[in-house]
């Protein structure tokens, strides 16, 4: 490594602004990734019952986001209301309201995507409790946790955004009366800010100080672990995902995990379930888009090997166009090389993508490389500008989703 590129001063000013900076209590249990602690204070807010002493205004303000009114009086609010049914078995409601006339269930993501299939059980289950229990009004409602996805949800009646329950929520802000009970507001408000409905990415200095300088976590006992950057790639890849489904909804092809994104999600993939060139077409398409996420890859690391290497040794995600040629003479991939046009080439260039192979050859590096790997894109991060950062992954979606027609054309005609 060089001084310019790690420097002390740097490392040092990186290490007050750690020390400075100050973790709100959702943070310090971890909230990002507990969807089930932040529906608890969810529910305890909604609860007119509660210390708070300010009865139904954040229920009623919360349910006219659902175009939905109280009904009835003696309001009962549960957090985690499991059903027993005969049909679906034991069915868990994230948040339930009850009055004498009325039931209501609340599914709430977080972090991913609602099953259909699940949301529909949930919603049968509530509509089973309220006829057994004479209940006039039976709603089930969801909060996805993108905004985009409220497009998607049609297995849903009533559907509403963290945008607008949190501003629905913040206007009602002034009648928290302790200054612990607006502390605690203001900590959910500002982690669901950070971490649900966010439209920037950004790096944490916990983040920055991790990937650049954890070799010398020990020497100087910083208590800073992987959590922050973990946390802030997930975010990272939600707001991929969350860009991808607004820009290429008529794309047939997925982007795989994408219900599940958690700050253990290492790397994604964008493919298509035609893009196997098997006979069994079984497991993944061969063809894929990767985008490598991994802590090597993203941590300084001087492990890459000898000098020239196409990865660099600063934090960076890579982008790769891979093959997975399970064919018995392993050709497929020259074919695909043959197959594609000067035109599709410079398209690839053009977004930053190289051919390994030929990129080492012009280095005149010996590196070794995984042989499935194609086209690669080194994604530096700027944590300066992680918005540059992104920006630059977004450019290599789109060149790979616009390679659709021909990937299209080489599965189906290089089949065996």
């Amino acid at each position: 490594m060089s001084e310019d590129d790690r420097s002390s001063p740097e490392m040092l000013g990186l290490l007050r602004e750690v020390r400075d900076n100050s973790t709100n209590i959702f943070e310090i249990l971890d909230l990002e990734d507990h969807e089930k602690r932040l529906t608890r204070y969810l529910a305890w807010l909604l609860n007119p019952d509660a210390s708070h002493d300010a009865d139904t205004i954040f229920l009623e303000s919360f349910l006219a986001c659902f175009e939905l009114e109280l009904n009835g009086q003696n309001v009962d609010i549960r957090y985690l209301e499991t059903f027993d049914t005969a049909d679906y078995g034991q069915k868990e409601v994230d948040i339930v309201i009850e009055t004498e006339i009325q039931v209501i269930g609340v599914e709430i993501k977080t972090t991913h995507t609602e099953h259909r299939r699940k949301f529909e059980e949930e919603a049968a289950t509530l509509e089973e409790y309220g006829h057994e229990n004479e209940k006039g009004i039976v709603e089930m409602l969801y909060l996805p946790h993108l905004e985009s996805e409220k497009r998607k949800a049609e297995f849903a009646d009533r559907v509403a955004t963290w945008g607008a329950v949190l501003a629905a929520l913040n206007d009602h802000r002034g009648e928290l009366k302790t200054p612990h009970e607006i502390a605690l507001f203001d900590d959910f408000r500002t982690n669901i800010e950070d971490h649900v409905i966010k439209k920037n990415v950004s790096f944490s200095k916990k983040t920055e100080f991790y990937l650049k300088y954890k070799d010398y976590l020990k020497d100087f006992e910083i208590d800073v672990g992987p959590d922050s950057f973990r946390n802030d790639r997930k975010e990272i890849y939600n707001h991929l995902w969350n860009w991808y489904t607004e820009n290429y909804e008529t794309w047939n092809g997925q982007f795989n995990r994408s219900r599940k994104f958690s700050k253990n999600t290492r790397y994604v993939r964008l493919y298509k379930d035609s893009w196997h060139l098997s006979e069994e077409n079984s497991g993944r398409p061969e063809i894929t888009l990767e985008i490598q996420g991994t802590e090597n890859r993203l941590s300084w690391y001087d492990g890459y090997g000898p000098e020239g290497e196409y990865r660099p040794t600063a934090p960076h995600f890579e982008m790769t166009v891979a093959l997975n040629d399970d064919s018995e003479d392993q050709t497929r991939r020259t074919q695909y090389l043959d197959y594609l046009g000067e035109e599709e080439r410079d398209a690839l260039e053009n977004a930053g993508f190289r051919h390994i192979g030929e990129w080492l050859e012009e280095l005149g590096s010996e590196a070794s490389y995984n042989r499935f790997h194609m086209f690669s894109k080194i994604v530096k991060i700027d944590f300066d500008r992680p918005n540059h950062t992104v920006e630059g992954l977004k450019n290599g979606l789109g060149a790979f989703v616009a390679l659709e027609d021909s990937i299209d054309n080489f599965a189906s005609n290089y089949q065996p």
